[in-house]
């Protein structure tokens, strides 16, 4: 069986709470998946990178990378910063597939969530 690591990718802040935020959601994750790690990475203003968190996946033998970019709206860091990023890491670790999930904005599931957490859904 392949050892597969996932990435949950968020921008990052400034404010230590944001980004410990997107690490205790690594932790839930983690907690109730299948894949052998789970870990939580910024592209701005937070540790791990996205570079380091691959890495360091690389390094305890995941033999493939998902990237799950948890963005909201398709701006700049998913269209140019993040493929400009893979493509880094792909030419450090040409062996570890690394894939780019459908980021969270994408997903059929995202309205229907937002009306659950609001109380919004139709009856």
């Amino acid at each position: 069986m392949t050892s597969v690591a996932l990435i949950l990718l968020a921008h990052g802040s400034r404010l230590a709470e944001a980004n410990d935020a997107t690490l205790a959601l690594a932790a839930e994750v983690r907690s109730q998946c299948r894949f052998e790690r789970v870990e939580a990475a910024f592209l701005e203003h937070g540790l791990p990178t996205l570079s380091e968190a691959i890495d360091g996946c690389v390094r305890s033998g995941a033999e493939r990378i998902l990237i799950f970019p948890h963005f909201l709206t398709p701006g700049v860091h998913l269209r140019r910063d993040l493929p400009e990023a893979v493509a880094e890491a792909r030419r450090c670790h040409p062996h570890t597939p690394i894939l780019v999930t459908p980021a969270l904005f994408d997903s059929s599931g995202l309205p229907q969530a937002i009306l659950q957490l609001v109380g919004g859904e139709k009856g």
